[in-house]
C-alpha cells in the first residue's frame, strides 16, 4: 500500500527509522506545513512506508495543491521525491480532531446533564461513544484517555451538575461566536482569540449574553463579558488536549486579568543580518528576541518558516528546550500594534525597495543599538538590501525586510511601552492576557 502513513507529529516521522538525510527533510517539511497550515489542518503529508528505495518518500496532500509551490518545496526539501497525492490508505485508526472532541463532549453531557442516563461505569457509555469513534477499542491510548475523562472530569473541573443544557461543538454558539469575533474585531481565526473546542451553555441565559457581546465596543470588553459568563457558569468554553491516561488536569485560563502584574524583562534582540555579496543574498532567515521570566530565559524566534516568499512567524521557546511554548497569534499581534500606530510586518509590504524607509528604520535601530546583539553590519545594511534587490524580489530580501522592520518597531518604543509589549508578546504565545477569551484547559 504505497504512501499509506500520515504522521501527525515530528516524533512519528522520527520513529519510522528513515535515513538521516530523508528524515531531516521530512521533519523540516512537516514543521513548515504545520507552522503555515496548522490552524486549519492536522495532516499535511503522507509517506511511503514499504521498505525499499522509496521508503520515506513523501507526497503533500491534495488539500494543498492550490497553496503550495511544489517546485520551490522540492528545492527546499530534497531527498523526498515530492509530489501531490493522498496515498492509497489515508485513514488511520487514530481519531480525527472532530471525533476526539465529540467523544469528550458526549462524556461531559453524560456526566453533567440531568437528561442523560447517569451511567456510573465507562463501559455503559461505550456503545454511544463507539458510534462517534468506532476504532476506540483498537486505539488503547485513546481508550485510556477517554476512560480517564469519564472518571475524573467531575472531580477535576468542579463544573456543576444539572446546570448546562446545551453541549456544543458544531453550529449553534460556536458558529455564532466565531462569526461575531471575525466580523467585529478583525480576528480571522477564532482560535487566535479563544481555543475552546467545545461549549457548555445554560440556554436560558444565552440571549442576554449575546446582546451584551453585540454591543461590546472592543475585544477587551467582549472578554470581560465572557469572564462573567464563565464565572456564573452560564457559558463555559473548554480547550481539549489528550491526557496521559493516568491523571487528568483542568486549568483555568484568562478568568482573571493577571498578566499585567507579571514581570517579563527584555534581555536582547539577536538581530541576524549576515550578507553574501557574491550571491547578493542575506544568509539568515532567523533572529531571536530574548526575554526573561521567572528567572528563566526564553527566546522568540522571529523567522521565516514557509518555503516560498511568505510572512515571518513569532514563536516562543524556553532556552535549551526543543518544544515551542506557542506561536504569537498574528491577529492578536496586529491588534496589539495598533496601540503603536504600527502594522505587523508582512511580505506584501515589500513589493519594491524603499531606500528612504529603511534609512529611517536603521537610524532608529542604530540609536538604540544597545538593545540588539547584531550579526552582520548595520551600517552597510541599507546598501546591501538595495544590492539584493538588483536580482529581484526574493525570499531572503522580503524576509530580512520583515525582521528588520520588527526590530525597528521595538527600538522605536519607549522603555515603558517596550516592557509592556514584551510582556504581552510572551503571554500571547500562551493565549493569555486581556486580548484573549476565558476558557478551561482539559488535558
Amino acid at each position: 500500500m504505497p504512501y499509506n502513513y500520515r504522521p501527525k507529529s515530528i516524533q512519528e516521522i522520527k520513529d519510522l527509522g528513515l535515513i538521516t538525510k530523508r528524515e531531516n527533510s521530512a521533519v523540516a517539511l512537516f514543521e513548515t506545513m504545520q507552522a503555515t497550515y496548522g490552524g486549519d489542518f492536522d495532516e499535511f503529508i503522507t509517506l511511503e512506508t514499504a521498505q525499499g528505495t522509496k521508503f520515506g518518500q513523501v507526497k503533500i496532500l491534495n488539500d494543498f495543491k492550490l497553496t503550495v509551490d511544489l517546485l520551490a518545496y522540492k528545492k527546499l526539501y530534497p531527498n523526498l521525491a515530492l509530489g501531490f497525492g493522498n496515498g492509497s490508505n489515508p485513514n488511520s485508526t487514530a481519531p480525527t480532531t472532530q471525533q476526539q472532541e465529540l467523544v469528550t463532549l458526549k462524556i461531559f453531557e453524560e456526566l453533567l446533564s440531568s437528561e442523560t442516563k447517569n451511567y456510573k461505569k465507562f463501559e455503559q457509555l461505550l456503545p454511544e461513544l463507539l458510534e462517534i469513534y468506532p476504532n476506540m477499542i483498537a486505539e488503547k491510548s485513546w481508550y485510556n484517555s477517554f476512560e480517564l475523562q469519564f472518571y475524573q472530569i467531575e472531580k477535576e473541573t468542579k463544573l456543576p451538575n444539572n446546570n448546562f443544557n446545551v453541549y456544543n461543538r458544531d453550529g449553534g454558539f460556536m458558529d455564532w461566536i466565531t462569526k461575531h469575533i471575525n466580523d467585529n474585531y478583525e480576528i480571522t481565526k477564532k482560535d487566535s482569540w479563544n481555543p475552546a473546542d467545545i461549549w457548555l451553555i445554560k440556554s436560558s441565559k444565552l440571549s442576554h449574553y449575546k446582546k451584551l457581546l453585540i454591543n461590546a465596543i472592543s475585544i477587551q470588553e467582549c472578554n470581560a463579558i465572557c469572564r462573567v459568563a464563565y464565572k456564573k457558569m452560564d457559558i463555559v468554553g473548554i480547550s481539549l488536549k489528550k491526557n496521559n491516561g493516568k491523571k487528568l488536569s483542568y486549568d483555568l485560563v484568562n478568568l482573571s486579568n493577571t498578566t499585567k502584574d507579571l514581570d517579563v524583562s527584555y534581555s536582547t534582540f539577536n538581530l541576524n543580518i549576515p550578507y553574501n555579496p557574491k550571491t547578493k543574498s542575506f544568509t539568515s532567515k532567523t533572529s531571536q528576541l530574548e526575554v526573561k521570566y521567572d528567572n528563566k530565559l526564553y527566546q522568540m524566534g522571529v523567522k521565516s518558516n514557509t518555503g516560498p516568499i511568505g510572512n515571518i512567524t513569532y514563536e516562543f521557546v524556553a532556552s535549551g528546550a526543543a518544544a515551542f511554548l506557542g506561536k504569537v497569534p498574528k491577529d492578536m499581534l496586529k491588534i496589539e500594534l495598533k496601540e503603536d500606530k504600527q502594522r505587523m510586518p508582512e511580505h506584501t509590504h515589500f513589493m519594491k525597495f524603499d531606500k528612504k524607509d529603511f534609512e529611517k528604520k536603521l537610524k532608529v535601530i542604530m540609536a538604540k543599538k544597545s538593545l540588539f546583539t547584531v550579526k552582520g553590519d548595520l551600517k552597510l545594511f541599507v546598501s546591501q538590501l538595495e544590492q539584493s534587490w538588483t536580482k529581484g524580489r526574493t525570499k531572503d530580501n522580503t524576509t530580512i525586510s520583515q525582521i528588520v522592520t520588527f526590530a525597528y518597531i521595538i527600538a522605536n518604543m519607549s522603555e515603558k511601552r517596550r516592557k509592556e509589549f514584551i510582556r504581552d508578546l510572551f503571554f500571547m504565545s500562551q493565549k493569555k492576557g486581556d486580548l484573549f477569551g476565558p476558557f478551561g484547559k482539559l488535558s
